[in-house]
């Protein structure tokens, strides 16, 4: 599939949530959560490859991510109650996830053996 138009297909959504959470905050936090990003992307995969132990193993990675994730937003929402400049704690809640990777990364490590 053209990368073209998958990048087109990915940035029109990111870009219509983000008007949308212009004015409805709630709303756009609940779509931007929502996995569009993986259906996206299996669907993608499915189409290329038709390979579903590949899907399988990026969905099981992707579930994986979650726990990331949610330490980078409660420490965003924790620094921005705190009043801190949204760049310092942008940069902090991203070696928090950085710092959830790793450990995750290593956790993953010994399970797999």
């Amino acid at each position: 599939m053209n990368i073209f138009f998958k990048i087109l297909i990915t940035t029109a959504l990111v870009c219509i949530i983000l008007e949308i959470a212009k004015n409805h905050s709630e709303l756009g936090g609940l779509l931007i959560a929502m996995p569009l990003n993986i259906i996206i992307s299996l669907i993608f995969l499915y189409k290329e490859t038709g390979n579903t132990k590949l899907l399988s193993n990026f969905t099981f990675y992707a579930l994986w991510g979650i726990f990331p994730t949610v330490a980078f937003l409660l420490s965003m929402i924790f620094m921005l109650n705190k009043n801190l400049k949204f760049n310092t704690g942008l940069v902090l809640s991203i070696l928090i996830w950085t710092t959830f990777v790793i450990i995750q990364n290593m956790f993953i490590s010994k399970i797999d053996g």
